[in-house]
């Protein structure tokens, strides 16, 4: 298999709050060779694309790819994974809310999930997010992401619908981008890079000039 290659898609609607919020997705990653419903399409007709709803319900994650920022991963020009999110502002902090993930049970342990999630990371820190915020249900998603630095807030206790006997735990798990390495940092010392390297460039012009108007 290739290399695993990470694309976003931008619903029309949401193009004018990203303008506000002086966010441009396309200055640290490509924008996707698939359309939003061919997208929507590929993934319908893959069978458990969120392997049997354990992590998040399927029509949700579908449903929210016309409504949010969505990332998604390619293997072979076949989606092996994606993951929605947006953009929120409150009380002077901008956060990340990670709507839901999925990757067919095809692509274990490829680290589909692991670049989807970095990348997120990586948009988070390169526009000056503070937070990624999500909710996650059962003890093994709650772990998985342990492993990226995330900490759990808020436990709630959800019952079936169907049986109130079936229950399970719902996290609120955060992780706070100041506390990882990487994308904005990176961004800003390109640019500090850029200017210095034209500001010499303007100073050695200068210096040439002056000895000429010496020597002529």
């Amino acid at each position: 298999m290739s290399d695993i290659q990470i694309y976003y898609l931008i619903p029309t609607q949401l193009n004018r709050n990203l303008n506000k919020m002086n966010i441009d997705l396309s200055e640290i990653l490509r924008t996707g060779d698939k359309k939003l419903q061919e997208v929507r399409n590929e993934i319908k007709i893959e069978p458990q694309f969120c392997r049997n709803e354990y992590g998040i319900d399927f029509n949700y994650l579908h449903s929210s790819i016309v409504s949010d920022i969505s990332l998604y991963a390619s293997l072979d020009g076949k989606i092996a994974g994606l993951l929605t999110f947006m953009f929120l502002d409150k009380d002077d902090n901008r956060y990340i809310l990670l709507n839901g993930i999925c990757s067919p049970a095809k692509y274990s342990r490829l680290g589909v999930g692991q670049e989807l999630i970095n990348t997120l990371i990586r948009i988070g820190k390169a526009f000056d997010v503070n937070y990624i915020k999500l909710k996650c249900k059962g003890d093994a998603l709650m772990n998985y992401y342990k492993k990226f630095g995330f900490i759990t807030t808020y436990i709630e206790t959800i019952y079936d619908e169907d049986d109130e006997d079936e229950s399970y735990p719902q996290y609120d798990m955060q992780l706070n981008l100041s506390s990882v390495s990487g994308g904005k940092n990176n961004r800003k010392t390109f640019k500090r890079k850029s200017r210095k390297s034209k500001k010499s460039r303007r100073t050695k012009r200068n210096i040439a000039r002056i000895k000429l108007r010496k020597y002529h």
